[in-house]
């Protein structure tokens, strides 16, 4: 009989169990994080003598503090800051590198940039970059420092480095223009990849 009365004690649990986390679900809240990616140009800035340009685009390192989820504001004491519920949605090397690329078709009207690691053997020129600095700073202004090579992969003697740095102003403190303002700095620095190639 104790057995039995044990069972039903047991489900009565399991059934009150069940009917609080359902409560819990239903009327919980949703989850308040907002997810972002970065964006080539919008519109095609078309130089046409590089339209028949093949080039591979990466590896690019990237530094630590901004390999992670939470996006990361650096302050004038040099802290950082991350975003508790604004969030890269997908991984940040990853974005850099397709973003970079994309500007640089678009800015040369070549349909032949990939990205690394690329299968086509007729790939003939290479960047490749190590970004010192991908940030914004608290007004959402965002600075890129990236040194940079461009290589010749049919003469391996033969390459060129480069330092730069792209500033961008945000229009305002949000995250949306903080983004915006870093698209930019990628788009400044597709520019200046042509510019060399030039």
């Amino acid at each position: 009989m104790l057995k039995y009365v044990y069972k039903f004690q047991n489900i009565n649990i399991l059934i009150v169990l069940f009917f609080l986390i359902s409560a819990c679900s239903i009327g919980g809240k949703s989850d308040p994080s907002h997810f972002y990616v970065l964006d080539p140009i919008a519109e095609s800035v078309t130089n046409g003598h590089l339209n028949n340009l093949i080039m591979g685009v990466g590896p690019i390192t990237i530094p630590g503090y901004i390999d992670r989820p939470q996006i990361v504001t650096k302050t004038k004491s040099s802290e950082l800051r991350l975003a508790e519920f604004d969030r890269w949605a997908e991984p940040m090397d990853d974005m850099i590198i397709r973003t970079l690329a994309e500007n640089i078709k678009a800015i040369t009207g070549s349909n032949l940039i990939y990205t690394y690691p690329w299968t086509s053997q007729f790939v003939a020129s290479q960047i490749r970059a190590y970004i010192i600095k991908f940030e914004n700073d608290e007004n959402g202004d965002a600075l890129l420092v990236v040194h940079w090579q461009l290589r010749d992969l049919k003469e391996t003697s033969k390459y060129k480095n480069f330092h730069s740095e792209f500033n961008s102003n945000a229009s305002d403190t949000s995250y949306s223009a903080r983004i915006a303002a870093l698209n930019d700095t990628l788009a400044q620095f597709a520019q200046e990849v042509a510019n060399q190639i030039n």
